[in-house]
């Protein structure tokens, strides 16, 4: 399998030269003697009535964007943007309150853009050092029309989930449902239909996703700051309500993120691997020689013992999940069990989340499909002929 060197390199020296995604420190809210201030929190912006003093705002603006709002609150040097760090300042310092807490609220919004276009990156070189080691051990004769790009995307996605909107990059923490939507909804490059993950190369695929990505993003950064700011769609306020950007940002580096992703990522890269070559899990109830083969599971289900085992076609693969357990330290109730449950758990399908789990003991992160075993069938067929008899792509 080839791996293009020459893209890496390119790429690596890009992420070296944008690898900070910086946002300029706020301090703890303190201005002049003269100018009390709250604490820096959506309780702050919610008891000031911030939202209503920015939809008010609206009907006294020369030009109805971020820069005129910021401009009518007396601060028209306020410039944001991708690598623009526009800065609130001190309170009352020229901006009264409660304007200053909007500002300060649009601040962190533009160093969260500007992080999530360094987290592209980050996200980019952790998937580069993982993913042909994983194609290597797993697929070493890759196939390159069977995995759709959106997988490439999903797996950047899961990078971008763990920036917070403020604060510290919290390791493993649930991400945030304020953050899924802003992502579902604000950042979805275009993805076409018929584009596949090139496995023989995957460095040209990771290349195209970050382009795309980071086009999403300077694209949904522009719209915002210059749409009316009432606007429903791309309006600031409508991003800003509630307070969610109010609070004090703070860097991060790609060593936070890598120990936040690394297990999540090594375990999706496998599991799209093996998707590629139509493994999948079969079940039946019964257990029969499981604790010494590690292509075989056992466990107890409502009461009811079950058996799992990862197949391609009509083969156990021992030998691929040997190197899971022994090389990738990943238990077999992960990646044997695991798919069973998601497929239960969504109408008995394979599923994949709009957002992919930090947690890497969370549901559905390793999934395959999944077959069960029907006596009425079996007699005559082979394992994989009854698999497709249940409409499982085997």
């Amino acid at each position: 399998m080839r791996f293009t060197a020459h893209v890496l390199a390119t790429l690596t020296a890009f992420w070296i030269t944008t690898a900070t995604p910086v946002a300029l420190p706020q301090g703890n809210g303190g201005g002049a003697d003269s100018c009390r201030t709250e604490p820096l929190t959506k309780a702050t912006w919610t008891s000031l009535k911030v939202d209503d003093f920015l939809a008010a705002a609206e009907a006294n603006l020369t030009t109805n964007n971020v820069q005129g709002l910021a401009s009518s609150l007396g601060a028209p040097n306020f410039f944001c943007g991708l690598d623009q760090f526009c800065n609130a300042g001190q309170p009352c310092l020229p901006v009264s309150l409660p304007g200053w807490y909007a500002l300060v609220a649009i601040q962190n919004y533009n160093s969260y853009m500007n992080s999530l276009n360094s987290a592209v990156n980050f996200a980019a070189s952790i998937m580069s050092l993982e993913m042909p080691a994983v194609i290597a051990d797993f697929w070493p004769t890759p196939v390159d029309d069977v995995t759709p790009m959106k997988d490439v995307y999903s797996m950047i996605t899961l990078g971008l989930s763990v920036v917070p909107f403020t604060g510290a990059m919290a390791k493993a923490a649930a991400v945030p449902k304020a953050v899924v939507s802003f992502l579902s909804g604000q950042l979805k490059p275009p993805v076409p239909p018929n584009l596949f993950v090139k496995w023989s190369d995957v460095g040209v695929s990771i290349s195209s996703a970050v382009k795309d990505y980071h086009a999403a993003i300077a694209n949904s950064l522009k719209d915002t700051l210059n749409a009316e700011i009432q606007d429903a769609t791309s309006g600031i306020n409508s991003l800003l309500v509630g307070g969610e950007f109010l609070g004090v940002a703070q860097n991060f580096t790609q060593a936070d993120m890598q120990a936040n992703i690394i297990e999540s990522m090594k375990l999706r890269s496998i599991a799209l691997a093996l998707q590629g070559q139509k493994a999948f899990i079969y079940r039946g109830e019964g257990c029969f020689n499981s604790n010494n083969d590690a292509s075989k599971f056992c466990a107890t289900v409502n009461g009811v013992e079950m058996q799992y085992e990862l197949r391609i076609g009509d083969e156990e693969r021992v030998d691929i999940a040997q190197i899971i357990v022994d090389k990738y330290g990943i238990s077999k109730e992960t990646f044997l069990q695991g798919p069973s449950t998601c497929f239960d758990e969504h109408k008995v399908q394979l599923f994949t989340p709009d957002i992919l789990p930090v947690n890497p003991g969370a549901p559905c992160i390793f999934n395959l499909p999944v077959c069960t075993f029907n006596a009425e069938t079996f007699p005559g067929r082979t394992i994989q002929e009854n698999c497709r008899l249940q409409d499982i792509d085997v």
